[in-house]
């Protein structure tokens, strides 16, 4: 039945978008590492251990270029409206799980109370991924020096060579990282017509990958990123699946309920 097939058309790994000199402090301090094959990665483990004790940028020994006063910390989008912050939120919910998927109360109980400082202390959060990204762009590292993106976002102006990104910015991988899936469900013949074109005709996935999206057709976005000389990791190994639905969304009231007084 044409109601019960899902065609998978796009997806995108999270990522982080920065600026030197931040990637160069963090590279400093063990946080940050080449990958040795064209991009960065960010230790996520060594990333929660600094956020965790609250280090603030000037408390990073050697500090000249970053002194500001605020603390080492992702920003994302809001948790209870976003898809790319409750993606952020099960890369970081797995490590703080000791390297496994969220899967039961017991587990939320334990990692709640850790991830709270380091979702809730970003201060007020943008509800969309697009207005935050555009801060980024805009008002640089005084505003957000490490903001979780969708690498789509980031590499879709690499691609265009529209001038958006600067110099002096850079996009990193979180490890883990976790891959956010576009998926097309037909509810009709129509429907499922459309959702073949999508992830078989040549002319369409080479414009989905023009704006940054990984599709079934790697070619596409492998010639793009060689092209361009973008940034972008190949295949990326260190993916976590999110956990169920269920799972997640305690997760994120739970972290919600410890701001309460």
């Amino acid at each position: 039945m044409s109601e019960s097939i899902s065609v998978r058309k796009r997806h995108s790994p999270m990522a982080v978008a920065t600026f030197e000199p931040i990637t160069g402090l963090l590279a400093k301090i063990g946080v940050l590492r080449d990958s040795g094959k064209g991009y960065q990665v960010l230790d996520i483990k060594k990333y929660l251990e600094l956020a965790t004790e609250g280090t603030r940028w000037d408390q990073i020994p050697g500090n000249s270029v970053y002194p500001a006063r605020k603390r080492v910390l992702l920003t994302t989008t809001d948790i209870r409206t976003s898809n790319s912050a409750a993606m952020y939120l099960s890369a970081i919910g797995y490590v703080a799980n000791g390297d496994d998927v969220v899967g039961s109360d017991a587990q939320i109980a334990k990692v709640a109370p850790l991830l709270a400082p380091v979702v809730l202390d970003q201060g007020f959060s943008e509800t969309t991924s697009e207005a935050s990204f555009d801060d980024y762009l805009a008002l640089g590292a005084g505003k957000t020096p490490m903001l979780v993106v969708y690498e789509a976002q980031y590499l879709s102006h690499v691609f265009a060579g529209d001038g958006a990104i600067k110099p002096g910015m850079r996009l990193v991988y979180p490890s883990p990282t976790v891959l956010s899936k576009h998926t097309l469900v037909p509810l009709s013949e129509p429907g499922v017509r459309v959702g073949e074109l999508l992830t078989r005709d040549p002319r369409l996935l080479a414009l989905a990958a023009a704006y940054g999206f990984r599709t079934t057709d790697p070619q596409a976005f492998t010639d793009l990123v060689t092209k361009t000389k973008a940034p972008a990791a190949g295949d990326l190994i260190d993916v976590v699946e999110p956990p169920t639905y269920e799972h997640l969304e305690k997760l994120i009231n739970a972290i919600g309920a410890t701001s309460r007084p």
